[in-house]
């Protein structure tokens, strides 16, 4: 930031207090993860009290490091109204405060970021929106540089015979260099989690995902979840609080 007063558009990821009635935010914005101070956003009748909760979209103006205006842009009420998905969504503003410093694409990220809250927003069964945070949690890997070796044998390169998942290896492995097959993840989860991977947002909707979960059960999806855990914590050391208090609810 410069002494200048520089337009802004982010999407608020984390907040905390600051002294006595002040708050500090935490936003993504197509230039990173930025923090600025909102002077008396404490005080329930300040015209800064509502564009600084989390989850929401402003565009602001900044001058050094204060927010001197801001307007809201999305609410993202449907989530919000929602505890339950609430709660579910916290887990991908977590991992957008914490891993962002790991992204070296930040214009990427913030679209995907919105484009993803977008689609959760206009959720219509809340079913499925386990599967949205999971796309979000498994396209991510792209952007942090760990993304998995789905399309090919991560040993030779093959395209068939494709029979499983190796976390050690961090990607698919074929028949013939699957040599440990106790260390293999081959159920039918794994054709999901590359199903996910793969698809791209501008065909992610309810719609497909009520397709898609048709040929998937609860367990497949508890199973992803551990997967894309295991993966986070061993290639990133990531461990999401969120996700312990939720899984304790």
């Amino acid at each position: 930031m410069t002494n200048n007063e520089d337009k802004n558009i982010g999407i608020i990821v984390k907040n905390m207090d600051y002294k006595d009635d002040s708050k500090i935010i935490f936003i993504i914005t197509n230039e990173g993860l930025i923090s600025l101070i909102a002077r008396g956003a404490n005080k329930l009748k300040s015209k800064n009290n509502a564009y600084t909760k989390i989850l929401t979209k402003i565009e602001y103006n900044s001058k050094g490091k204060f927010i001197t205006t801001a307007k809201i842009i999305h609410n993202y009420n449907n989530i919000k109204v929602n505890i339950d998905i609430y709660t579910k969504i916290l887990i991908i503003l977590e991992m957008s405060y914490v891993l962002a410093p790991h992204i070296t694409d930040y214009e990427l990220f913030f679209r995907f970021l919105s484009d993803i809250l977008d689609l959760i927003n206009n959720y219509k069964y809340s079913d499925l929106i386990n599967l949205y945070v999971l796309t979000f949690r498994i396209k991510l890997l792209y952007l942090l540089g760990v993304a998995p070796i789905l399309s090919k044998c991560v040993s030779c390169g093959r395209k068939e015979n494709l029979i499983g998942f190796s976390l050690d290896n961090g990607g698919m492995l074929c028949l013939n260099c699957a040599s440990d097959l106790n260390k293999i993840n081959h159920s039918n989860y794994i054709q999901l989690f590359r199903i996910l991977y793969l698809t791209k947002l501008d065909k992610l909707n309810d719609e497909y995902l009520i397709e898609l979960n048709k040929s998937y059960n609860e367990e497949d999806i508890e199973n992803i979840d551990k997967l894309i855990n295991s993966y986070y914590e061993s290639y990133l050391g990531f461990k999401s609080k969120s996700k312990e208090i939720l899984n304790k609810i």
